[in-house]
């Protein structure tokens, strides 16, 4: 749950990918994630195992693609 003094609009993270994150109880799951500065890293879903939605351990966003042409080499 959301601490009262600090919403998250969640909706602003739809237009990236879900990020795949590491619960402290060891699942891995896919959940949108951020930084709170009271909760810690939480994540938009709870975690299918233990139910908690703060304290991950960590959140790992996929690679990024890139493309270079020509004219980006010197």
């Amino acid at each position: 749950m959301d601490d009262p003094g600090e919403r998250i609009k969640w909706e602003v993270h739809n237009q990236w990918p879900e990020n795949t994150c590491e619960c402290k109880c060891g699942a891995i799951y896919r959940s949108h994630s951020r930084y709170s500065s009271t909760r810690g890293l939480i994540s938009r879903k709870p975690c299918p195992a233990c139910g908690k939605d703060d304290g991950l351990r960590a959140s790992r966003s996929d690679p990024e693609e890139m493309t270079i042409t020509k004219k980006d080499i010197r």
